[in-house]
C-alpha cells in the first residue's frame, strides 16, 4: 500500500498509494537516485546513497535497520548510487549491488554480512 522512492533531497520517502500522503521520510545523509529493491517477505527495502552506503530499511516501522559501505571511492564511481537487487534462493535471501570500483558484492539480506565480491572490471 506504499509507493517508496529515494530523492536528491537526501531522503527516502514512502507515500500512501491510495491518497499520496506521506507515511515515512528517512534521512539518508546523501542524495540518491537509486531504485529501492524490495523484499516483500520481510517488508524491507534496500537502497544506496551518493555517500556510498547501502541501507536496509524496515518499511513498516519507517526506520533504518542497517547500513554498510559500498566503498565506492574510485574516479568512475565516486558519485555512483547503484540500485541494489534482492535475490531469493532456496536457503537465504541476498542483496546484490555494485561495490568498490569494479566489483559486484553479495550480502546476506538478514544481516548485511558480506558473502562474496566478484570482480567484473571497469574503467
Amino acid at each position: 500500500g506504499m509507493f517508496c522512492f529515494a530523492s536528491w533531497d537526501k531522503f527516502f520517502h514512502c507515500l500512501n498509494a491510495d491518497d499520496g500522503k506521506r507515511v515515512h521520510s528517512l534521512e539518508m545523509e546523501g542524495a540518491s537516485q537509486s531504485s529501492p529493491a524490495l523484499d516483500p517477505r520481510w517488508g524491507h527495502a534496500y537502497i544506496s546513497s551518493a555517500l556510498g552506503d547501502l541501507f536496509k530499511i524496515d518499511l513498516g516501522q519507517g526506520r533504518v535497520l542497517q547500513r554498510t559501505s559500498l566503498k565506492m571511492e574510485g574516479k568512475t564511481n565516486r558519485y555512483s548510487m547503484p540500485s541494489p537487487v534482492v535475490v531469493a534462493a532456496a536457503t537465504a535471501t541476498y542483496v546484490l549491488s555494485a561495490c568498490e570500483d569494479s566489483k559486484v558484492c553479495i550480502w546476506d539480506a538478514k544481516d548485511l554480512r558480506l558473502q562474496q565480491k566478484i570482480e567484473v572490471g571497469g574503467l
